[in-house]
């Protein structure tokens, strides 16, 4: 079997970084405006151990592909992630409120997901399973569109 290409790894594995440091920014926004009190703590220790094994652990499968680069791509999308959505978590929720947000940012994640399907199995020569990658990456740029319509719509 083809090795993983280290782009594919890095497409595949960010939209899990990103919902597992989301998580983690939630929980710690919600225990520091809440006071770092033992019920904010236990109240919130599901979404933040969920948010590291959602996020953390696919830190582990991205640091077997011997990449220093990809591995630091993954802890900066990991990390990163945490400090923006706890630093920034009302204007996330705005800008989420907003029709069509949530659907072009969905299918901008299929379609990077789908043009990286689409590179692996190209590299990997087979020129016929590529169709899987561009459907993929297809119904992921029509969702983006549609997102993105629906935003200029409601401006």
């Amino acid at each position: 079997m083809e090795e993983m290409s280290t782009s594919f790894a890095l497409a595949f594995l960010l939209p899990f970084h990103i919902g597992g440091g989301a998580a983690v920014g939630v929980a710690l926004r919600r225990m520091v405006h809440g006071g770092f009190s033992f019920s904010g703590c236990t109240s919130n220790a599901f979404l933040v151990v969920w948010g590291v094994m959602f996020g953390g652990i696919p830190l582990f499968i991205g640091s077997a592909l011997e990449s220093t680069w990809v591995l630091a791509l993954q802890i900066v999308a990991f990390l990163g992630t945490i400090v923006l959505v706890a630093v920034f978590y009302q204007w996330l929720r705005d800008l989420y409120r907003q029709p069509g947000m949530f659907v072009s940012s969905f299918g901008f994640v299929f379609f990077v997901v789908g043009a990286a399907v689409t590179s692996f199995i190209l590299t990997s020569g087979d020129p016929e399973g590529f169709w899987i990658g561009l459907i993929f990456a297809g119904v992921g740029g029509l969702l983006t569109l549609a997102g993105v319509l629906l935003l200029l719509r409601s401006t």
